[in-house]
């Protein structure tokens, strides 16, 4: 006897939590891959646009003669801050501040050394210089874009407040949650969908099992060319050999109680 299967609570489970899994799974992996490459691409691309800007501010500073006074120098500052929307930092070659969009120029002098900046330091030895850090001046996380624009040292300086490129990254972040719990939503749906059409064939297949067994065969109805049509179409064959053999059996039976019965007549009358 086939033993009852909880077809209802079992399989369609299993398969319905198996598909969810496995996209769940999916969505993270993928989820996080597109986080790693997403970040990179938005630090080079903003790093690209204060280089672009830095490298336009020092061919206007090469322009300069290198007797400019420093409130000129510090105007110059604040229309290419103006221009680019960042923070322009004008620096001397012995790392005192020429100018700068976020200081008025009467503060300049009291603005500390900038030679030990990293990216002033960069700059000075391989033109360029690249920095995260925390700005003193404006107490906030700054990325900064320095390029060396004279021979004797002189800088530019480039930055922008690392908030805007973190808002920037969490528009994505959300925009790719709210891809990933969509993408889920769908495929709970078609997993609620596909495991209730799976179960029900397999639920048929074992029904019919049970009906043969009680001599009741009966045929289930194909709807599709996959594996589990060609089990319910090797059951359908079976029902019908079996009916066959029970009709063939049937008729062997009835022909045999029809022999024994003439013999049984025929024994009578000899009587």
């Amino acid at each position: 006897e086939i033993a009852s299967v909880p077809m209802r609570l079992g399989f369609r489970a299993k398969f319905f939590v198996a598909g969810v899994t496995l996209v769940a799974v999916a969505n993270l992996a993928s989820g996080l891959y597109l986080d790693v490459q997403l970040s990179g691409w938005l630090r080079k691309r903003i790093e690209d646009d204060l280089l672009a800007h830095a490298g336009s501010a020092a061919e206007l500073l090469r322009r300069l003669p290198p007797n400019t006074p420093v409130a000129e120098i510090d105007g110059v500052a604040d229309r290419l801050a103006k221009a680019t929307r960042a923070r322009v930092t004008i620096i001397a070659s012995d790392g005192r501040v020429l100018g700068d969009s976020k200081v008025a120029a009467a503060a300049l002098a009291k603005l500390t050394n900038h030679l030990q900046r990293p990216e002033i330091r960069m700059a000075r030895v391989a033109r360029k210089g690249v920095a995260r850090r925390y700005s003193e001046t404006l107490s906030t996380e700054m990325v900064y874009v320095a390029l060396r624009y004279r021979a004797d040292g002189s800088v530019v300086r480039v930055a922008t407040p690392l908030a805007k490129e973190q808002e920037v990254l969490a528009g994505m972040r959300w925009l790719l949650l709210m891809t990933g719990l969509l993408t889920l939503a769908a495929v709970v749906l078609l997993a609620a969908f596909g495991s209730r059409a799976f179960s029900r064939t397999l639920r048929e297949l074992v029904d019919n099992s049970r009906a043969i067994l009680a001599g009741q065969a009966r045929r289930i109805q194909v709807h599709s060319r996959d594996e589990i049509a060609h089990l319910a179409g090797s059951f359908n064959i079976l029902a019908e050999e079996l009916e066959s053999n029970v009709n063939q059996l049937a008729s062997e039976r009835a022909t045999m109680e029809a022999v024994l019965e003439g013999m049984s007549e025929s024994v009578l009358a000899l009587d």
